[in-house]
């Protein structure tokens, strides 16, 4: 395998039996390694392989790909879905944490908006800075239970934002 300089190149050399690297090396002597022995075997008891360790949590990126997650954020989002918009409303979640409840969405309506809440007291998880910096406009209240935020690109009448909060 060549970089495309010229200048510097890596070169791997590879056990066809096996397909082990059996030395890698760069034209520039930065990079140098061999593999000078190496012990197989047929079998390995599969206990070999058990991890004890601690296992991370899924990302973000990882659970929005899990379609049980994705029902539960979508069902999170039907109950935090404004039922009044000046022009109608529906939606789209963005992400979701079922385990906190947390939501961001996306919501069809009249100038595009985007509604966010995460537990009372808590900070954020889930807002991206991209998505906040999008809006020129935003509201944050809090209820019993959460901290919401709406952000719009259009400003909208103080009326209509009461008749929002009190419709989710």
């Amino acid at each position: 395998m060549n970089s495309t300089s010229h200048e510097e190149s890596i070169e791997f050399v590879i056990d066809d039996e096996t397909g082990l690297i059996l030395r890698t090396g760069s034209s520039s002597d930065k990079l140098y390694a061999e593999l000078t022995e190496v012990n197989t075997y047929e079998d390995l008891p599969d206990e070999v392989f058990d991890w004890e360790g601690a296992i991370a949590p899924p990302t973000v990126k990882e659970r929005s790909r899990d379609p049980e997650h994705l029902r539960q954020v979508h069902e999170m989002a039907e109950g935090a879905t404004p039922r009044y918009w000046p022009t109608g409303v529906s939606f789209t979640p963005i992400s979701g944490d079922p385990d906190t409840g947390e939501l961001v969405m996306s919501l069809h309506v009249n100038g595009h908006a985007s509604l966010a809440r995460w537990p009372l007291g808590a900070q954020p998880t889930l807002l991206d800075r991209q998505l906040t910096q999008r809006y020129p406009h935003s509201t944050e209240w809090s209820d019993d239970r959460w901290t919401w935020r709406l952000m719009t690109i259009s400003a909208m009448d103080e009326d209509d934002v009461r008749r929002v909060q009190e419709s989710i």
